[in-house]
């Protein structure tokens, strides 16, 4: 028999919640947010890209924030940015290569054991 959990979708606004304040606080929601989404049955392809747009609304009021209170620290470390830049950029056509090649069930199967590697580490104290 295959092992199978889902939270209950009564619950979304609590994990939605959740996912904020540990963005917040620790800066590490999407393993909250991946964990709510492992609920529906979405697709490969729309699991990254409710996963995407998600972050980029949230990184849109964070990244205007850190210009603001860090913009000298900012400045001084655009060799970092153009590097950080160009690493997210290849991670994308990296992860489109592999999106492309997983099956569903391979894909649900990595999502989840991260989400438990993630909750593993953050109880340890890891991260």
């Amino acid at each position: 028999p295959r092992f199978s959990w889902s939270l209950p979708k009564r619950l979304d606004p609590i994990g939605g919640f959740l996912s904020g304040l540990l963005g917040g606080v620790l800066g590490n929601q999407g393993a909250v947010r991946s964990a709510y989404l492992l609920n529906y049955s979405l697709s490969k392809e729309a699991f990254v890209a409710t996963a995407t747009v998600i972050a980029c609304l949230i990184d849109a009021t964070r990244i205007p924030i850190y210009l603001l209170s860090y913009y000298n620290e900012i400045a001084t470390a655009w060799p970092y940015l153009i590097a950080t830049i160009l690493s997210a950029f290849l991670g994308t056509l990296i992860g489109k290569w592999l999106l492309d090649i997983v099956t569903l069930g391979a894909f649900r199967r990595v999502v989840a054991g991260s989400v438990v590697i993630v909750g593993i580490a953050m109880a340890m104290a890891l991260i």
